[in-house]
């Protein structure tokens, strides 16, 4: 018995359509994949600028701080226009009694629009002399908070 044989140069329609939803979903797994690496991108973006903003403004409160004692470190900060106190209490501490001071000041700097900072300045029971600083800055486009860094400074001797 003669065999025949064919000759199929062409595709047929089954392995077209076969190679186009195969093709299309390692497309849209590429694709999906391409969208969230620039999302994750854009976060990490806006969490190291507002680190490196809320390490300025830490190195800002510093020089501020550099030989004032904890009275006039407030002061400068009450009349500088950029800083707007939010709320002010003395508070005992715990542990010895004595009276703390907490302070909470507000800075929206016009280079940083999208961010809010929210500087907390209290005097420590610990330590005699010393202040906290506490720097949150929030993004305003999702009212989350970025970045937070926090320092102890001693301070000049109060007369």
């Amino acid at each position: 018995m003669k065999k025949i044989l064919r000759n199929e140069l062409g595709l047929s329609l089954l392995e077209v359509v076969a190679s186009i939803i195969i093709l299309s979903i390692i497309l849209i797994a590429f694709f999906t994949f391409l969208v969230q690496s620039k999302k994750i991108n854009r976060i990490s973006e806006s969490i190291a600028d507002a680190t490196y903003i809320a390490q300025m403004e830490m190195e800002n409160l510093y020089s501020l701080s550099n030989g004032e004692n904890f009275n006039n470190l407030i002061l400068k900060l009450k009349s500088d226009s950029n800083y707007t106190l939010q709320s002010e209490s003395l508070k005992k501490c715990p542990n010895n009694n004595q009276d703390y001071s907490d302070y909470v000041f507000e800075k929206i700097d016009s280079q940083y629009p999208n961010f809010k900072g929210e500087i907390h300045i209290k005097t420590l029971c610990q330590y005699e002399n010393s202040v906290s600083f506490r720097i949150e800055l929030i993004d305003l486009n999702t009212n989350s908070t970025k970045a937070i860094l926090e320092n102890v400074y001693m301070l000049k001797v109060t007369n």
